[in-house]
């Protein structure tokens, strides 16, 4: 992998294919900041936001004997729960949906979620909770 892209689309990958989250819809929206969910099944809307570089290549020691461009950047699920969903069973579904990326984070990428508030968007009607992680990982990486 080399971008938080292809980190996230792989984790997106995984999760879409988990027989335990067979019941939520994944959606990327990367590029969009309002998101009009499904109102008939719980929606996950995947975002990347606060993308920050540390440092440059051969700037600064990663672990031992690595040097390179090290991101840190946040990535936000918004789950929505759609019509037949309330706080409950969203917050169920939330936390069992935090249970499963920690699985899935083989590479260790992921720190542990931070579960907001359940909240209400009023445009498209449908309540919803944020799963959000910081995400760190090293780009053009080169091993002396």
């Amino acid at each position: 992998m080399n971008s938080i892209f292809d980190i996230v689309e792989g984790l997106i990958d995984d999760l879409s294919e988990n027989e335990n989250l067979q019941d939520i819809t994944f959606i990327k929206a990367y590029d969009a900041d309002d998101y009009n969910p499904s109102q008939n099944t719980l929606t996950a809307v995947v975002n990347i936001d606060e993308l920050k570089r540390s440092g440059g290549f051969i700037q600064r020691l990663y672990r031992r004997g690595t040097y390179g461009d090290i991101f840190s950047a946040k990535l936000i699920i918004r789950l929505y729960g759609g019509n037949y969903v309330f706080g409950d069973g969203l917050t169920k579904a939330l936390v069992r949906l935090r249970n499963e990326i920690a699985l899935a984070d083989s590479d260790g990428f992921f720190d542990s979620g931070v579960i907001s508030s359940i909240c209400y968007e009023k445009e498209t009607g449908a309540i919803y909770r944020e799963l959000t992680f910081n995400i760190k990982y090293v780009l053009c990486e080169a091993i002396l």
